[in-house]
């Protein structure tokens, strides 16, 4: 034990365990008796240059769901050599984490030096954006140009593929399909794969030694069927396709079969070590070993994990590293899942899971349910639980030309084809998507329509009216409340949050409201063990900080100002808004649990 009374965090736990660092690579090995995935298998093991993205630089980029489209993005974080990027104009659900030297990232202007259609943010048109008059209405900063990886974006190719060629193409989201394809840009060594009749959903970027990409009559000769155009058809009656005819009909020529490069075989072997992005909370990089081997893929097992949390990812992805990627980085290496932390936790039911992240996307640093974990049973392997981004325009009234820039053209009204199936089956509800869109946290973390806030305002008001507190909550908080008050459970949680008890002494106030409110906190509090909270120090009040749902990413900030246990249990919910830089909701928990620490100091 240190003087403070935690554990020395330099007395090994586990035989991998070492000093500050917690997780020793050469121990771990040792200990597996295993070895690590030689950093000769990997596209690019190590970066040349330090990560010089800052929070707030705004830059160009590509939407890794709608690969076509090129936005306006802001740096939203930063850790090690990755870069958290945030669509301007939209939600934080749709951030995405992407390496510092990703060649999916341009400076501000390149698509209009590259003759590329940059869209603008929301609220913005074509006509009225620029980067000059954009920069200085946001007081921020484009990001040096001496930043990014890709620097020329230049069309001209020298791979033989040319715009409007046609080609054999997996579709990335059915792997079982081969379609007929198109070249649709060039970029770098790039070619952007689009599928001939649909939308610009399902195209991707691929590079001439794409196992994806095929030169045509690869189908035939390989034996395989082949998709072609949805309702391929002349004179209304359905024939079977021929590439020869096909090329005639659309006076386009086939990509040249010298063009395709050969991938070669993965070279990763069973058992072998390494780190790998989580892509379920995407801002975590974890110990990971090779469980299966394919062609141009691997299996991912996370280690310490049960099994049905593996999955496959192709062999040349940017989001597996090399051993000790994270350490010459500097980004944080979760170590590998000890057998004691797969039971249930505090911060979340579900075994193993920590309480990061959130199943609505990196707008939630952290949950407390198994509803929006993202490792729990129900949202394990489930699709759609953000709605689209572009495709969310059109519920707001927006025209569907506004929201699909390259919709080259649309298959038949009223019919089902046989091939590619259409974007918009895809992105129907299921009766899973429609319960979570039903459930009570759904609508309250996503309540994002100006409307219904005004609705919640109007409500709040005439609320207040009737009720005196001492907590009252300022008029912008109001869209926590329900709209509707018919339901005794909608009832009763504005109730609790109206009329809380949030007092020195709650019990003599409102006891029944009281212990309502606090029975669900009051297992974080009985989880801590550290003694008389008078005695805490400034570390042990930032790990109990931590471990309230919803508030670990202030723990840094109690440090800073260094709160210890007595000064902990004098601040009141105003000093936790005002001057820990709070939101409300996790400013009423953590007061909460202070006043329930109150309770047990005084009780003892």
């Amino acid at each position: 034990m240190s003087n403070d009374g935690t554990q020395d965090a330099s007395k090994p736990r586990l035989p991998w365990q070492t000093g500050k660092s917690g997780f020793s690579w050469a121990k771990y090995l040792e200990h597996c008796k295993a070895r690590a995935a030689p950093i000769k298998l990997f596209k690019d093991p190590f970066p040349y240059s330090k990560n010089g993205f800052k929070v707030g630089m705004k830059m160009e980029g590509i939407d890794p769901e709608h690969p076509s489209y090129y936005c306006v993005l802001t740096v939203a974080d930063v850790q090690g050599y990755r870069i958290r990027l945030h669509f301007d104009g939209y939600s934080d659900n749709y951030d995405f984490w992407v390496n510092a030297d990703s060649m999916d990232i341009f400076p501000a202007g390149w698509c209009e030096k590259n003759n590329h259609r940059l869209h603008p943010p929301r609220g913005y048109t074509l006509t009225t954006f620029n980067w000059s008059s954009y920069l200085k209405h946001c007081r921020a900063q484009a990001a040096p140009r001496n930043l990014f990886a890709n620097k020329t974006g230049s069309s001209i190719c020298p791979n033989g593929f040319r715009l409007g060629m046609k080609l054999e193409a997996v579709d990335r989201k059915n792997s079982s399909l081969v379609c007929v394809a198109t070249v649709a840009e060039l970029m770098d060594n790039r070619i952007l794969v689009h599928f001939d009749s649909w939308d610009d959903i399902y195209d991707y970027w691929a590079d001439p030694m794409s196992p994806y990409i095929h030169p045509v009559g690869w189908c035939e000769e390989h034996g395989h069927t082949l998709t072609p155009p949805n309702n391929y058809s002349k004179g209304g009656s359905s024939r079977s396709f021929s590439w020869e005819t096909y090329l005639k009909e659309t006076k386009s020529v086939a990509a040249p079969a010298r063009a395709f490069k050969q991938h070669p075989l993965s070279g990763f072997r069973r058992g072998m070590k390494l780190e790998c992005v989580d892509k379920r909370v995407p801002m975590l990089i974890r110990v990971a070993t090779v469980d299966d081997v394919g062609e141009h893929q691997i299996r991912i097992k996370f280690d310490g994990w049960p099994d049905q949390y593996s999955y496959w990812i192709d062999d040349d992805s940017a989001d597996i590293h090399p051993m000790g990627w994270c350490q010459k980085t500097g980004h944080p290496l979760e170590p590998p899942l000890t057998p004691e932390e797969l039971g249930e936790t505090p911060e979340c039911p579900t075994p193993g899971c920590h309480g990061l992240g959130h199943v609505k996307g990196a707008k939630y640093v952290s949950h407390h349910t198994a509803v929006s974990c993202p490792y729990s049973p129900q949202n394990l392997n489930k699709e759609g639980l953000i709605p689209d981004r572009i495709l969310s325009k059109t519920d707001q009234g927006e025209s569907k030309e506004d929201t699909i820039s390259r919709e080259r053209s649309k298959p038949a009204e009223g019919k089902n084809p046989v091939g590619r199936p259409p974007k918009w089956r895809r992105l129907e509800l299921t009766e899973d998507s429609k319960a979570a869109s039903q459930d009570p946290d759904w609508k309250l973390y996503d309540e994002d329509s100006s409307e219904r806030r005004r609705k919640k305002r109007r409500l709040l008001s005439q609320e207040e009216q009737g009720v005196t507190t001492a907590a009252k909550p300022p008029v912008g908080v109001a869209s926590v409340h329900p709209s509707v008050d018919t339901d005794p459970t909608c009832q009763e949680m504005r109730q609790s949050v109206m009329n809380p008890g949030y007092e020195v002494k709650p019990d003599h106030l409102s006891p029944n409201i009281w212990a309502k409110h606090s029975r669900y906190l009051n297992q974080y509090v009985q989880a801590v063990k550290n003694g008389n909270p008078n005695m805490w120090s400034v570390e042990q009040v930032a790990q109990f900080v931590w471990s309230i749902p919803d508030c670990c990413h202030v723990a840094q900030n109690f440090k800073e100002q260094q709160i210890d246990g007595e000064a902990l249990l004098m601040m009141a919910q105003n000093d936790l808004v005002q001057y820990m830089d709070m939101k409300l909701g996790p400013a009423i928990k953590l007061y909460n649990s202070i006043v329930l620490l109150r309770q047990r100091t005084k009780q003892s």
